[in-house]
């Protein structure tokens, strides 16, 4: 996977499966209550071992559980008004949604609800490259460091730190690592999603783009 596009997610060991809870894009109404609650890890140069065990959630945080053995941890701001609360939502959402498309093989594809038309085909292609290869993901995603980097009218700009290092990519068929991560993947890195409000009231996802660990703007996402 290309280091635009690819995201992977690794397995907890000792977890067993869990239902998926439904999916309700950000700013419509839930037909169903929707439950939240507060892997190989490489080392040097590539080398895999034993999944680690993931670091322990903040105050607040919430956990969303995308598909079996796939789930979202959000650390909010500590403190936000209504239309951050409103991004951090949106953004939320369209992991979930993604995760839940790459679990489902496709089938679900709920989470084009909260892209636009331009970005929706950035998210149909990220998750359909895992599709379309036979892989799934598993593991735990965290997203962090929120922060509104810009507002303009009904536009903004939300910066969010992403980790995906508890997370790997199985052969769905077999449920066996499918390769060995992407460097890029092993540490925290931030991805910066440009949004809109539609007159539908749902705030979509306009744009997405990715700085590398290595770049100066994501170093403030280091653990």
């Amino acid at each position: 996977m290309g280091a635009v596009v690819a995201l992977a997610l690794a397995g907890l060991t000792g977890c067993s499966p869990s239902a998926a809870e439904p999916f309700v894009p950000a700013g419509r109404p839930p037909e169903t209550a929707a439950t939240s609650g507060p892997g190989a890890v490489p080392g040097p140069d590539g080398a895999t071992g034993p999944a680690a065990s993931p670091a322990p959630a903040a105050p607040g945080a919430e956990t969303v559980q995308a598909a079996p053995g796939v789930r979202v941890v959000v650390e909010p701001p500590a403190a936000s008004g209504p239309d951050t609360a409103d991004m951090v939502g949106a953004f939320r959402d369209y992991y979930v949604g993604s995760l839940r498309a790459i679990a489902t093989g496709g089938a679900d594809d709920d989470y084009l609800a909260v892209l636009s038309r331009d970005a929706s085909r950035q998210g149909y292609e990220w998750v359909h490259g895992y599709v379309e290869e036979g892989h799934r993901l598993r593991g735990t995603l965290r997203l962090y460091g929120f922060s509104v980097s810009s507002v303009r009218g009904r536009g903004s700009q939300l910066d969010v730190c992403i980790d995906m290092s508890g997370m790997r990519e199985v052969d769905a068929r077999t449920g066996e690592e499918a390769g060995e991560r992407e460097s890029w993947m092993r540490r925290p890195f931030l991805q910066s999603a440009g949004m809109r409000k539609d007159d539908d009231g749902v705030r979509r996802l306009t744009t997405i783009g990715y700085v590398l660990p290595s770049g100066d703007e994501a170093k403030r996402c280091a653990r």
